[in-house]
């Protein structure tokens, strides 16, 4: 057999006549183990089979480009992801559904499996060729008819495409094959409008169909309430996870962008479990039937959420025309029309795994940081301090630990405390934005309202950690909730605290207005929840 020696760098490999690839002894023994399912010795290099053309798509793990297939020359896809030792889970996921279930109409044709070695190790590329969907994402898209004030894709649009990937999931499903990560960017069109379902690098494998898993993994936003969940608690999910995501996606093809997209994905991923279920906006623009499936998509307790199959005997589904020609024409009409303007297509939304956000493909994954440190997984005095540090260092002073909240003072003036912040935190749930104790104060205002009952707050900590400020703070939050017009009572109650500082406080080596004293003060309200007075 005729060997040629290739040399890129410092490394070499010696690539023989055929596509067989012998690697250098260091090369091999990094690699092997490495994959179970992958053998990196048989693996052909690219360059020789492809001519690379141009960057068409971007993820958290890795570049998609068009490409010619020099052996027939055909324009193909090509997923470039380097940095193998850190995305090989990834890698072998999207190699196993791409390579068994290529087979299913609306899963791109799977083209092989190639390894390109780079002149540092975390330069070594896997490149996975398959067929090219050349009319970009759904999500690319309803955003391009949003941003130019173009009329948003029509009902029986959205259903055709939900019918396609209701079929490729089902089929997923009855495969015991979860995706995990359904949304609009990985549902790709061709120029014929033709649908199919990309990106299995967080797929999973089970069992059995009605099998389990505990990990959570996927795009915030799209994210369903029980794989959010799993992280660090006894939860798990099935299928029927697909199903939720697919309900979100409905969302977003019909009104332009996920459910809590405008949020931190962190912010988005502590609301969703606690949040109503999504719907859509304007009902008055839906049919029923259309309604009805968004609802049954997004059922909160997945143990009473339909699975793949029951989704695709819906109204909603069932409608789409069995000769969807028509739908399939305006769709194209649709991509030409995109792809003759300067569109640059959706910002990658990140995603999550194992507790880290992965927010860019050349980023390494972060730790998430928890609003509330009660819903840690372990807990110790070492992994708090940890905690409240990451949070510190982000400017994020509070943290909730369950129904406390805990102030670290950053002896600077952070800008938290102005009118409009309290305008953010008012009138709407704990939860809504990140910590603060104008949230707690918003909090027990309105439970004092609609559950009749008095509240109390009590502010403690050592010297300068903060107890004056925040007792002034609770009081701004507190008096501009129940201030009534055409009064002045509202600055008398909020002079107080000055006159009371002048004669009890004094400077300390710790702290230059340290409070000498304890203090109790009472506000009332009336029923309608308007201040009517103070006492301390």
């Amino acid at each position: 057999m005729d060997n040629v020696v290739l040399r890129q760098g410092p490394q070499s490999y010696v690539k023989s006549k055929g596509t067989r690839i012998i690697m250098d002894p260091d090369i091999m023994a990094f690699y092997e183990g490495l994959s179970t399912t992958i053998d990196f010795q048989a693996i052909p290099e690219p360059d020789s089979r492809f001519e690379v053309k141009n960057l068409i798509g971007e993820g958290t793990y890795g570049e998609v480009y068009k490409a010619v297939d020099i052996t027939n020359q055909k324009v193909v896809a090509i997923k470039i992801l380097d940095d193998i030792g850190e995305n090989m889970e990834e890698i072998e996921e999207e190699f196993r559904v791409l390579s068994t279930h290529w087979i299913h109409p609306n899963i791109p044709h799977f083209i092989g499996l190639f390894f390109r070695r780079g002149d540092t190790r975390i330069e070594d590329q896997i490149w996975i060729a398959m067929e090219l969907c050349d009319g970009g994402s759904v999500a690319d898209l309803v955003t391009f008819h949003l941003q130019y004030g173009l009329p948003g894709l029509q009902e029986e649009e959205i259903a055709y495409i939900m019918n396609e990937i209701n079929h490729s999931l089902d089929y997923l499903h009855k495969h015991n094959t979860l995706h995990r990560d359904v949304k609009g960017s990985n549902i790709l069109l061709n120029k014929e409008g033709e649908v199919k379902l990309i990106d299995y690098g967080v797929a999973c494998e089970l069992s059995t169909q009605s099998a389990r898993r505990h990990t959570s993994v996927g795009t915030p936003y799209w994210m369903a309430p029980e794989v959010i969940l799993c992280d660090g608690q006894q939860m798990e999910y099935d299928s029927r996870c697909d199903v939720w995501s697919l309900g979100i996606t409905a969302i977003e093809l019909a009104e332009g962008k996920a459910p809590l997209s405008d949020l931190h994905p962190m912010r988005a991923l502590f609301q969703i479990p606690r949040n109503p279920p999504p719907a859509l906006k304007d009902e008055m623009e839906w049919s029923k039937e259309f309604i009805d499936f968004v609802h049954e998509c997004l059922t909160k307790d997945y143990e009473e959420r339909p699975v793949m199959a029951e989704i695709a005997e819906h109204p909603f589904l069932l409608n789409v025309s069995q000769n969807p020609t028509y739908i399939q024409k305006s769709l194209a009409r649709r991509i030409k029309m995109m792809q003759e303007t300067d569109f640059k297509g959706k910002v990658v939304e990140p995603t999550t795994k194992n507790g880290k956000l992965k927010e860019k493909r050349k980023e390494k994954s972060t730790l998430m940081l928890r609003d509330d440190l009660a819903s840690l997984e372990y807990i110790s005095e070492d992994i708090i301090l940890d905690n409240l540090r990451r949070h510190f260092q982000m400017k994020q002073i509070y943290v909730y630990i369950g129904e406390i909240l805990l102030a670290i003072n950053p002896y600077q003036d952070l800008g938290l405390y102005s009118s409009r912040e309290m305008y953010r935190y008012r009138n709407v749930s704990k939860f809504d934005n990140p910590p603060h104790a104008f949230a707690l104060a918003n909090h027990a205002y309105h439970a004092m309202i609609h559950e009749k009952k008095n509240q109390r707050f009590v502010i403690t900590g050592e010297s300068g950690a903060g107890k004056t400020v925040t007792s002034n703070v609770v009081m701004k939050m507190l008096v501009y909730l129940g201030r009534a017009p055409h009064r002045n009572i509202e600055d008398k109650i909020l002079q107080i605290n000055p006159i009371l500082e002048a004669f009890g406080n004094a400077k300390t080596l710790w702290n230059d207005n340290s409070s000498r004293f304890a203090k109790i003060i009472d506000l009332s309200f009336s029923k309608m929840g308007k201040i009517t007075g103070a006492k301390i």
